[in-house]
């Protein structure tokens, strides 16, 4: 499977990369821009034909959907290059001739994929056990399914995102709604593009996305910010971000958490964030009419992609732009052509209407109706006051384990900021999304959902959004360490030996970040165990990923769900308990099945009328009336049950919410039962068939 997870990566890359590229690269940006960019152009783009293709009947594929957009961007830049190529010649006849991208560019973008690539090995392939491996948790059973969904019915549209393409239009009497609705599905899409190209399982598919974003994306995004950020600086500050950027266990790292979700989508979103905010930097300062029309359509495409990959990546750019803004104002007006004795009042002024004109839209938003359910959604608070100021402090916010060696960095740049005042506003983001967090764990109630609520008051986004800003912050501190070693080295020491002096120096200060940093939990002798920060997250990924463990959808379960698509008639529906882990023979197998997801939401509100009556009295269909129309209104021929009698053993793996009495139907079914035909059985596994009543 490896060999197929290693292609999985690279088809992903050419998928999102090549088409942006050549796209951006035909309106004449520098090779190293487009390349960063692309996905940019190319991940709002697929959603966007997705919609059309469901709207017009044309099936979404590789074939529709990445092959037309190839030859398309090849075709437009031949023909950018053949008038590029006139224009160079022109241009070297009169003298002129644009500025290449210097080697330190490319040096430093490679530093980044590289170092996330050996990051990704170790912390990310590794702790998976096996290359199609998966978390078995309640958002994961979402995504998997509408990764299948997407790819068996070709109907890959947001705006008609659900598990039920296949049965939509029917006229049958479902158990839960088949309609689709908005849903940001850019990272499903992608997975779903992968598993149609090479028919490999969606678990792999959606594996080799977030390996795509954690080892290209989200790098290079970082890169370029910072290169924007410092451009005035040494490219050695840059090039230490690639040392940094992945040091967050916050992010990505902690999205990828099973207890967080898991968050895969918004790990998408949140790594095209640096992008946005370069476009948006970039064009505040200026340039020429065509420069500034690009970086414009740039920026649009970028928020686009952050909407339909996860929409609060929007806000969350907003929020880290937000100081900037105000910076930017005040410093404007402070460098106008005003009289200087009222140019402080009017700078504090217009920062204050800027700030009342954000607070504004901010409470539209959150009274949006279409938000309600997002903004209202509460995770409880966790942490005392004193608790949650020290998790801010050491970076430990939602994981148990500090940060110190970054967390000592993250001061440090904060410190400089406090000198070098145009970097000020990284460290009022910093304090204000560190002030999210510190709401959101501390307190319940409306000011926890005012401020935190596009964010499902979530304490692992909040602690990303926190890392994000603190990549450069952290990034400045080491720098700035790195530069006092050099000072205090050539006082110490004579001018010849200075040099050899300060190079032993700093690498040792670098490579002594590295290994306290991203060092995995050990063991120290005659003390115990040392859990680190990556260390606590590898072992919580690895035991999420790990298959011969109890789970909800064990080894022995999916092998019997293969044996059940060889059995049953695809045409009628299987009835199945929606928590017992069989919602995951859709995603793998594909089976007809009535729940494709788990309980979570069905039974927290809303469940039609059909549903709750199978699920009470499903083992009375041999003499119930109304359980027998249910049933032939719904197609429903067959019945899985995985665990035989639904009672929690300690080899049984339940949602945390399951009871059996939720599911007292189901549960009370047995190869007993009038009614039904065993057709499989294996352990507490069976397949029944639905017979026909007289």
């Amino acid at each position: 499977m490896w060999v197929e997870f290693l292609l999985a990566c690279i088809v992903l890359a050419g998928i999102v990369y090549v088409p942006g590229c050549l796209f951006l690269k035909s309106f004449r940006s520098d090779w190293l821009t487009s390349i960063v960019c692309a996905p940019v152009f190319t991940i709002p783009v697929y959603s966007m034909l997705g919609v059309v293709y469901a709207q017009i009947g044309v099936a979404a594929s590789m074939a529709t959907l990445v092959v037309p957009l190839v030859v398309l961007e090849v075709v437009i830049f031949g023909c950018s290059l053949a008038r590029g190529t006139v224009r160079f010649a022109a241009s070297l006849r009169a003298g002129q001739q644009r500025r290449p991208i210097t080697r330190s560019a490319w040096f430093g973008l490679f530093c980044y994929v590289l170092v996330a690539a050996i990051l990704a090995f170790f912390y990310y392939v590794q702790t998976l056990d096996g290359a199609w491996s998966f978390a078995q948790d309640s958002d994961n059973s979402w995504h998997l399914a509408l990764i299948q969904s997407f790819s068996q019915s070709g109907n890959a549209s947001m705006l008609d995102a659900t598990l039920y393409h296949d049965l939509e239009g029917l006229g049958l009497t479902t158990l839960v709604p088949v309609t689709g609705s908005f849903y940001p599905a850019a990272w499903h899409i992608l997975a779903a593009l992968d598993v149609m190209a090479l028919q490999v399982p969606v678990s792999l598919a959606a594996n080799a996305v977030n390996c795509l974003f954690i080892i290209l994306v989200f790098p290079s995004s970082m890169f370029l910010f910072l290169r924007t950020l410092f451009e005035k600086h040494s490219w050695l500050l840059v090039c230490l971000g690639s040392i940094i950027c992945l040091g967050f266990v916050a992010f990505p790292w902690g999205m990828l958490l099973s207890v967080s979700g898991p968050l895969f989508p918004n790990l998408a979103g949140f790594s095209l964030v640096p992008l946005c905010c370069t476009f948006f930097i970039r064009l505040c300062r200026g340039g020429s009419r065509r420069r500034m029309a690009m970086l414009a359509i740039l920026l649009v495409f970028g928020l686009m992609a952050l909407v339909v990959l996860h929409a609060n990546a929007a806000f969350t750019t907003a929020l880290i732009l937000i100081p900037f803004c105000v910076y930017q104002i005040f410093l404007r007006i402070m460098n106008s052509g005003l009289r200087s004795s009222i140019k402080p009042w009017y700078a504090v002024a217009g920062c204050l209407a800027f700030l009342v004109g954000v607070a504004v839209i901010w409470y539209l938003l959150y009274t949006t109706p279409y938000l309600q359910s997002t903004v209202h959604y509460n995770w409880a608070s966790y942490a005392s006051i004193r608790q949650e100021l020290v998790n801010i402090v050491t970076l430990g916010f939602r994981v148990p384990a500090a940060q110190i060696s970054l967390a000592i960095l993250v001061f440090i740049g904060v410190l400089y900021t406090l000198y070098e005042r145009r970097y000020l506003w990284l460290t009022v983001s910093y304090a204000v999304i560190c002030a999210f967090c510190f709401v959101g764990a501390t307190t319940d109630g409306a000011l926890k959902s005012f401020l935190t609520g596009f964010w499902y008051t979530d304490p692992y986004r909040l602690a990303a959004m926190a890392a994000l800003i603190g990549i450069p912050l952290a990034t400045l501190g080491l720098y700035i360490l790195l530069q006092a070693v050099k000072k205090i080295s050539t006082r110490m020491v004579a001018p010849e030996k200075s040099k050899s002096l300060i190079t032993i120096l700093s690498v040792a200060l670098v490579i002594g970040f590295i290994a306290v940093n991203y060092y995995p939990s050990y063991t120290l002798p005659g003390r115990g165990n040392v859990v680190t920060a990556f260390g606590d997250y590898e072992t919580c990924n690895i035991l999420a990923n790990l298959q011969d463990r109890d789970n909800l959808y064990d080894r022995e379960e999916a092998a019997f769900a293969g044996k059940v698509k060889d059995v049953v008639d695809p045409a009628y529906c299987i009835y199945n308990n929606a928590d017992d882990g069989s919602p995951f023979a859709y995603a793998f197998e594909g089976l007809n099945l009535c729940y494709r997801r788990s309980a979570a939401q069905l039974l927290d509100g809303g469940e039609s009328v059909q549903s709750e009556l199978l699920r009470n009295r499903i083992d009375d269909l041999a003499s119930d009336d109304e359980v027998q129309k249910v049933i032939k209104d719904a197609n429903i021929r067959y019945i899985l049950i995985l665990d035989l009698g639904g009672e929690i053993t300690d080899e049984r793996c339940f949602y945390g919410y399951y009871t059996p009495s939720k599911w007292t139907g189901i549960n009370n079914i047995d190869d007993e039962t009038p009614g039904l035909k065993t057709l499989l059985a294996e352990g507490d596994m069976r397949l029944y068939e639905i017979l026909p009543v007289n």
